[in-house]
């Protein structure tokens, strides 16, 4: 800890506390390197679970998976180390998140600011899914911008490897996120479930407002089908073969132009590609950044262009 002095508290979270330091000097990659050191970083001291048990399994996980992983759009670590029977982490000192951008009112969302946020979302989902890693908990509050205007996505506490062997838990993912294989009980699925997260995340963008807010597993299929209509065998083969599958009535799809008027074909579609109900159909983070929406006019922004509110955020 020699190395750095804190300066603020910045949040608190279920695995540990965060706060702001200021660095004295070179340290972990930096020293290697000093002349690209931080003035300033975040440190997470992370909480044990008790005498028994040590460290949260979901801290472990995150640090070995973060470790592991180099992206501009991915959170990155530059050090850990254990101080007074904690393990301490350290981070790129972030200055806001999504969810604080979409929140703020005052801010204006245009085309371009939209386009620049999905852009790098999907450079870092493609990244992630190119290495096998699903995140398995994309959410606004879970993409942090840092004062370099990038954004990374955080937070991976639930994320895992994937592959055809793997049995992984439906229950993964905030319920408004969660796409509809995980709500009927899937314990198979890979990279479309982040890819339906990210749909979600791109009409909150434009609506300012979540766009499935159920109460429990059932009332979100409820809001998804409303939206989306009921699937059936044409739009999703073998939905019925899953585990926790409930025939309900069938009701149209609405016509997403309502939902979102200001929204081109284009956008409608990079759209309506994204909430597929079949998983296998979705379309991926690769296919996703060729799409015309990001070659229409009006492009995606500089990075420096996007608006942004000064709000310090949990990591």
């Amino acid at each position: 800890m020699e190395s750095f002095s804190k300066t603020g508290h910045l949040g608190e979270g279920a695995q540990g506390v965060v706060a702001k330091y200021k660095v004295l000097g070179p340290f972990g990659v930096f020293l290697s390197r000093p002349e690209t050191c931080p003035n300033f970083v975040a440190i997470k001291r992370i909480r044990g679970q008790d005498n028994l048990h040590g460290l949260p399994r979901e801290a472990l996980r995150e640090i070995k998976i973060l470790t592991e992983l180099s992206h501009d759009n991915v959170m990155q670590i530059f050090d850990t180390f254990a101080h007074r029977g904690s393990i301490h982490v350290v981070l790129p000192l972030m200055k806001t998140d999504l969810f604080a951008v979409i929140q703020t009112k005052s801010v204006v969302l245009q085309a371009q600011h939209i386009k620049n946020f999905m852009e790098q979302m999907l450079h870092g989902l493609q990244y992630l899914h190119a290495s096998f890693i699903l995140h398995r908990d994309m959410k606004p509050s879970n993409c942090l911008i840092g004062y370099d205007h990038i954004l990374r996505i955080s937070d991976f506490g639930l994320a895992r490897e994937f592959g055809d062997d793997k049995f992984l838990s439906p229950q993964a993912c905030t319920l408004w996120y969660r796409a509809p294989e995980l709500l009927f009980g899937s314990q198979h699925y890979e990279s479309g479930m982040d890819m339906w997260s990210l749909g979600c995340i791109f009409a909150e963008l434009m609506l300012r407002k979540p766009l499935f807010q159920g109460n429990d597993e059932l009332q979100t299929l409820f809001k998804i089908c409303a939206v989306l209509g009921t699937p059936d065998k044409s739009s999703w083969p073998n939905v019925h073969l899953l585990p926790k599958f409930k025939r309900m009535s069938a009701v149209p799809a609405m016509k997403l132009l309502t939902l979102f008027p200001p929204a081109t074909a284009a956008t409608l579609d990079l759209l309506e590609k994204l909430l597929l109900f079949d998983p296998n159909a979705r379309i991926s983070a690769a296919d996703a950044l060729k799409h015309d929406f990001f070659s229409e006019e009006p492009k995606a922004c500089e990075r420096t262009e996007l608006p942004l509110v000064n709000h310090l955020s949990s990591i």
